[in-house]
């Protein structure tokens, strides 16, 4: 699970979100979030050329999706299936 959030979100608390990200710890669920400073709700993802929040959260998003891949590619390989085209 990935979490992102702007510490500056007046739509949606930050503090809820620290909330369900220990709750998701406490029950065992892989997590992980990044807070962004000085952000407020959507990271101004329509001005994304130029908003270095929203870039943050789309590296951080195809970071996490990367290392998803990488690990769903071993896990096949252990297991002695092979990945097919998607």
């Amino acid at each position: 699970t990935l979490l992102l959030h702007g510490e500056h979100d007046e739509m949606a608390p930050v503090a809820a979100m620290r909330r369900l990200h220990r709750r998701l710890e406490q029950a065992g669920v892989p997590v992980t979030a990044a807070y962004l400073p000085h952000t407020d709700h959507a990271f101004d993802l329509l001005a994304t050329a130029w908003s270095p929040p929203a870039r943050v959260a789309i590296h951080v998003l195809e970071r996490f999706l990367a290392v998803l891949a990488a690990t769903d590619q071993r896990t096949r390989a252990q297991s002695g299936h092979h990945a097919h085209a998607r």
